[in-house]
């Protein structure tokens, strides 16, 4: 769906830029976020990626309206139990109790 929703702005802004159209009123001035969940790998770059997308589009991307939380730094990190363990960590930041 995320993906999705950058073909569409991509879209919309080549139309601007290359078929000089008027800019979508209802598109500017936006403040935008976004919320990630990952495992291992590389979540805080994905962050400030996206949040530089949102930017690139004019829109403001506030601190308040973007988090990302990860489960370990270590790439390799593959098995089984952490996946498990990431489950149970993750219940306990949301505060209830996930279903395995």
């Amino acid at each position: 769906m995320y993906q999705r929703l950058f073909e569409r702005l991509s879209w919309i802004e080549n139309r601007v830029t290359s078929l000089g159209e008027k800019p979508i009123t209802q598109l500017k001035k936006l403040e935008a976020g976004i919320v990630l969940f990952g495992h291992n790998w590389n979540d805080e770059q994905v962050l400030k990626t996206q949040k530089q997308n949102f930017e690139w589009f004019g829109w403001k991307a506030p601190e308040a309206l973007s988090f990302n939380w990860q489960y370990t730094q270590d790439a390799n990190e593959e098995s089984p139990e952490s996946y498990s363990d990431a489950v149970a960590e993750f219940g306990v930041l949301l505060q209830l109790a996930l279903p395995r």
